[in-house]
């Protein structure tokens, strides 16, 4: 009896056991748990990190951030709360704890804007140094691990890119290039006129440059144009005198020796640059190259432009200004000029603050930015229909006059994605090829870098705050960046960088040398000599 009794038991037991599993396993699968529990597990808390981002946001701004935190919380568990600034002139330096993380820019310069007291300057300083060098940043090389997947296979693969993270040996911050991959120089040229020079191998900027000037000489219809930028001409001819422009305000005024030789500074009156750039011009006006960004636009819209160089991003711009060069695309190639991409004035960075509680986790929060598309696609381009256009099917982002274009952060497109310019070039792997390729060339040599010379940036600093330099200082800045000339019914902003502008005239040229030499001061020179180390 009592082993019926317990046969009976058993017996209900298992059926009790059959249909809870039943029920909560409908389909039959063998459900099997983990021998152990996740060490951690982010999803657990919701971790709120302070962000300053670089600049006080808009309310629109702030729509974008929600979003952004939406996302990260329902993937990392991590919310991000903006810091702001009350700073207009430069970033801010933290009284107290700096944020969690920060957006900050990297190699220093001159900036200049509009006070109280008429047009005021500043030297703003390199970031990422002056983080490090006041203790709100440290070493972050042990965080950069298997949690880290994304940042650890880039470095790996560009360890130049690693270089330019580093202080005196210790990584301080996560650099993002992708604000510069389009501005790589690219040569435009007409398919029936490609095929005429099969045989001529494009591999720089110059071989692109001499193929343009025999296109433009051979043509034998004078109403279609070959168009070289101005500045890349400009950029090219400095480059060739080994020197290199100093102050991005100040285009090709002040240079300094690109290999080295020696710390000083030089103003373009002081070299020979000048006259050589003066009978390059004259080269130009010769061939009928055309050379004015506006003209070349037009000619282009009329499909009269044969052959061109200019950077990608210029191109983007000019297809999205004008929807009807769309149409003319598929009777050009486009070309980039991989070995001609330099180190830009600016490099920016992701960086984390000493007195983050979570470290680990912070990175592991910028990895997600930089890996994955629809953060990339909030940070840099906004919300889909509202900022930007998203084709899912092709991948592509389009910027046009139906949306307002926001940005809060220039963190590029990464692999998943394309930018309606890189589309102009191909399919999405042809976009990660070229993105690539430009990594991949791209040469780090500290010989040229001028990111930590304090002594430099002092040097300038004494000798603006003396009033006589200071005025003819600003007088030159007005002479080179705001003429009063006219050109095509426009005052023509930064002259230099217009060199050689088809319509920038020998005499304005002659005339603006002159102006130059009266703003002249060899206390500013003397004061701009480069004495201390490399750090």
């Amino acid at each position: 009896m009592k082993k019926m009794l317990f046969c009976t038991v058993v017996l209900l037991l298992l059926i009790l056991i059959a249909s809870g599993c039943e029920s909560s396993n409908p389909n039959g699968f063998e459900v099997s748990m983990p021998d152990k529990t996740v060490e951690y597990n982010p999803l657990m808390k919701n971790v709120e990190f302070t962000a300053y981002l670089g600049r006080t946001l808009s309310n629109e701004d702030s729509n974008i951030i929600n979003k952004l935190n939406d996302l990260s919380r329902s993937v990392l568990g991590v919310t991000i709360r903006i810091v702001n600034s009350d700073s207009y002139s430069q970033e801010p330096l933290w009284k107290e704890d700096a944020p969690d993380i920060s957006f900050v820019r990297g190699r220093f310069g001159i900036r200049f804007y509009e006070g109280q007291d008429g047009l005021q300057a500043y030297i703003y300083n390199d970031m990422l140094f002056s983080y490090y060098d006041n203790g709100y940043v440290e070493d972050i090389s042990s965080y950069i691990n298997e949690k880290t997947p994304y940042i650890s296979l880039f470095y790996d693969k560009y360890p130049e890119f690693k270089k330019l993270s580093e202080i005196n040996g210790e990584h301080l911050g996560i650099v993002i290039p992708d604000e510069f991959l389009e501005y790589v120089p690219v040569l435009i040229i007409r398919k029936s006129i490609a095929e005429q020079y099969a045989d001529y191998e494009i591999v720089d900027w110059e071989s692109a440059y001499d193929l343009c000037k025999k296109i433009a000489e051979n043509r034998t219809d004078q109403m279609n144009k070959v168009y070289v930028s101005s500045e890349s001409i400009l950029s090219r001819e400095v480059a060739k005198a080994c020197y290199f422009s100093l102050f991005g305000e100040l285009p090709y005024i002040y240079l300094m020796k690109s290999d080295g030789s020696d710390r000083r500074v030089y103003r373009i009156d002081e070299t020979d640059l000048w006259d050589q750039l003066i009978a390059v011009k004259r080269e130009v006006a010769d061939l009928g190259l055309q050379t004015n960004w506006q003209k070349y636009v037009k000619s282009f819209i009329n499909n009269r432009i044969d052959a061109a160089i200019d950077k990608l991003i210029a191109v983007e711009m000019e297809f999205m200004i004008h929807n009807k060069l769309t149409d003319l695309l598929n009777e050009y190639l486009i070309i980039p000029l991989y070995e001609d991409y330099n180190l830009p004035s600016q490099l920016i960075y992701f960086v984390i603050g000493n007195q983050c509680k979570e470290k680990q986790l912070a990175l592991q929060y910028i990895d997600w930015l930089l890996s994955d598309d629809e953060a990339r696609r909030l940070l840099g381009y906004g919300i889909d229909g509202v900022n930007c256009e998203y084709d899912r099917e092709k991948r592509v982002i389009r910027r046009d006059g139906k949306v307002s274009f926001k940005q809060i952060v220039p963190i590029g497109t990464g692999s998943g994605m394309m930018t309606q310019g890189f589309s102009l070039i191909g399919d999405i792997g042809d976009a990660v090829y070229i993105k690539d390729k430009i990594l991949k060339n791209f040469i780090f040599e500290s010989k040229n870098d001028i990111r930590y010379m304090k002594d430099y940036a002092e040097a300038f600093m004494d000798f603006f705050k003396n009033r006589t330099n200071r005025d003819k200082f600003l007088e030159e800045y007005r002479l080179t960046r705001f003429s009063d000339a006219i050109i095509q019914g426009q005052r023509s902003d930064f002259l230099i960088i217009n060199f050689f502008n088809e319509d920038i005239t020998f005499e304005l040229l002659e005339d603006l040398h002159w102006k130059l030499k009266e703003t002249h001061d060899a206390s500013l020179v003397q004061s701009m000599q480069i004495f201390g180390e490399y750090r």
